[in-house]
């Protein structure tokens, strides 16, 4: 208990915005060092305020500081000017006004938490990832998109949703987690729930329980079938694809079944923060701030220059890390909450140099988290001498400056 606590303050003192509200937490009467653990990985879960559509860069999804959920279409934008504002393409309004607090995007679909702790999801339903489920009678409708929010019935005080790429994963306040969507790599224990699609489309139709064993879980990543939870004594459950280690247990084996992962090298830590990358590898952040990868370096996306895979956890030499975000080609890490990181290397290039590259720091701080597209990251800053809220994009390897101005 006494590692735990220290653990867990000196995480919170590293991290600008959560240790505010982490403290004010441990300051409630009656809070235990468990409630300080636990509340800083709530905020990291569900403070997620910006999404990119895993296939398509230009479209990025912010929910904005009233609660309304926006897209902003980058791509049509790209000779802004730096400075320039960016004014959303569309803007949603939940059923009953319902204010948005986080938002997942997987391929072609988005999924949105309330804060009254329901899911709303919209988009390409031909895996059944919008939990919405369906019947015979209008199975031709399914494979539509649904252009417009629906909520999904049966999911109810939920924290956080991570979408995969044809899948989604719930993390609810008691600790259940859900799943629903293209089945192929789900837990052995959803086999009753599965259903089978012309063309032989493996699918969960509605959300389903996962049985973790009683394990508490507080926060979920999803990537390419490669199923992550955190649990609340801060150590990662795993299961499904596992070809390039992005498990980490040490080989490159399926996993039918939740096993714990990251091994001798995880075993002293607390995690709090996991992201694992439609590219097969996954980034974990500890309680003091640092960071492992493992699965696929073939662009150097863990730090390193070999290009091999790693099947166990590796340390990643970047010191007081505050936030991690992986995507298919490459890695983001945030050191003390302003100096960005990327991890990356050209992959056409015989020159393997550094991987890591270090576009400019985020001055500002940072705030609602970092997230990335196809070939772009995205973050949200809040300057102290302005009252809006200012969005940044910024391109791996290009020589201009993140391009970045206030959100109207």
């Amino acid at each position: 208990a006494a590692e735990l606590a220290r653990l867990a303050v000196v995480g919170a003192a590293q991290r600008g915005a959560v240790a505010a509200s982490v403290g004010t937490k441990l300051r409630r009467p009656g809070a235990t060092t468990r409630d300080l653990y636990l509340a800083e990985l709530r905020a990291r879960s569900s403070s997620l305020r910006i999404a990119h559509q895993c296939d398509h860069e230009n479209d990025m999804y912010v929910v904005t500081r009233d609660g309304a959920l926006v897209q902003i279409n980058a791509g049509a934008d790209a000779d802004r000017n730096a400075g320039d504002a960016w004014f959303p393409s569309q803007r949603w309004t939940l059923l009953g006004g319902a204010r948005v607090v986080s938002v997942s995007a997987g391929a072609r679909f988005l999924s949105a938490v309330t804060d009254a702790a329901h899911v709303f999801s919209m988009g390409c339903n031909e895996w059944g990832q919008l939990g919405l489920g369906w019947s015979d009678h209008d199975m031709v409708q399914a494979f539509a998109s649904v252009q417009s929010f629906a909520r999904i019935e049966t999911l109810s005080d939920i924290v956080s949703v991570a979408c995969g790429y044809d899948y989604a994963i719930a993390v609810a306040q008691d600790g259940s987690s859900y799943c629903w969507g293209c089945a192929s790599d789900f837990p052995r224990q959803c086999e009753g729930a599965i259903t089978t699609r012309p063309g032989g489309h493996r699918c969960v139709e509605t959300p389903t329980r996962w049985d973790t064993g009683g394990i508490r879980i507080v926060a979920a990543c999803a990537g390419d079938n490669a199923n992550i939870l955190i649990t609340a004594s801060g150590k990662l459950l795993g299961c499904g694809r596992n070809r390039h280690g992005e498990l980490g247990v040490g080989d490159d084996m399926h996993r039918d079944d939740f096993v714990q992962l990251g091994g001798d090298q995880l075993r002293g830590e607390c995690i709090v923060k996991a992201s694992t990358s439609y590219g097969c590898h996954t980034l974990a952040m500890t309680a003091t701030g640092t960071c492992y990868g493992f699965g696929s370096n073939e662009r150097g996306q863990l730090g390193k220059t070999d290009r091999f895979d790693r099947l166990s956890p590796e340390l990643i030499p970047i010191p007081n890390v505050t936030d991690i975000y992986a995507i298919d080609i490459a890695s983001y890490v945030v050191r003390n909450g302003k100096e960005l990181h990327c991890m990356h290397l050209d992959f056409e290039s015989d020159d393997d140099g550094d991987p890591i590259q270090y576009p400019p720091s985020m001055a500002d701080g940072l705030i609602g988290g970092i997230c990335g597209g196809v070939d772009a990251l995205s973050y949200l800053t809040s300057p102290k001498e302005s009252s809006s809220e200012f969005l940044y994009e910024w391109v791996p390897g290009d020589d201009r400056p993140p391009r970045g101005g206030p959100l109207e």
